[in-house]
């Protein structure tokens, strides 16, 4: 049987968040990441990525090692992702395609009977130092919500208006410890909430 897995803001080889999150090198915190996947998903499985694999001038190293992996990869792009619009990157797409099956800047799924929408950015509860991505956050819906970008280890954030109510869950690895997020833990997210 198939699963489906998420995950954002990994930053393969980026030194700076490598040493933030208790690794000696960039290269120890990329094995242990590979480790969590690996004793994680099988070849029949499927992971999304949202967003910020990597950082600067890794893009090609970083292409080649989730092309390498065996199960089906699919990224939904974030703000250090070159081919993001805001990027003015669209032709990079063409690169992240040899690695992804899909590449976009947000995706809908579902799980369990629940639409769920997917984007790196949270609608809030970020850093608001960087007005310039607010137009690539998603508005305020009544629904869920899959993100990344916060580097918070908040897993779940409720938003409440006049558009209804919003249950934001991070899948970013601060918040899951290095490890994937299966798809039944954030249906028991969903239920709990």
């Amino acid at each position: 049987m198939s699963r489906v897995y998420t995950l954002s803001d990994a930053h393969l080889w980026h030194e700076l968040v490598s040493g933030l999150r208790g690794f000696r090198t960039a290269q120890e915190h990329v094995d242990a990441l590979e480790d969590a996947l690996r004793s994680t998903l099988t070849k029949r499985d499927t992971m999304w990525w949202l967003g910020d694999m990597t950082a600067g001038g890794k893009i090609p190293q970083m292409l080649d090692w989730i092309a390498a992996l065996p199960w089906k990869n699919h990224v939904v792009l974030g703000n250090h992702c070159p081919p993001h619009p805001m990027h003015g990157g669209q032709a990079r797409q063409r690169d992240y395609l040899r690695a992804f099956e899909s590449v976009q800047t947000i995706a809908q799924r579902r799980i369990g009977g629940h639409k769920v929408l997917m984007s790196h950015f949270p609608v809030v509860g970020d850093h608001k130092e960087r007005p310039e991505l607010d137009m690539w956050r998603p508005r305020p819906f009544n629904g869920i919500l899959l993100h990344g970008h916060t580097h918070s280890a908040e897993k779940v954030s409720e938003v409440n208006g006049n558009f209804g109510a919003l249950l934001q869950i991070h899948v970013g690895i601060d918040a899951w410890g290095m490890t994937p997020v299966s798809d039944a833990q954030i249906l028991e997210l969903i239920e709990s909430s």
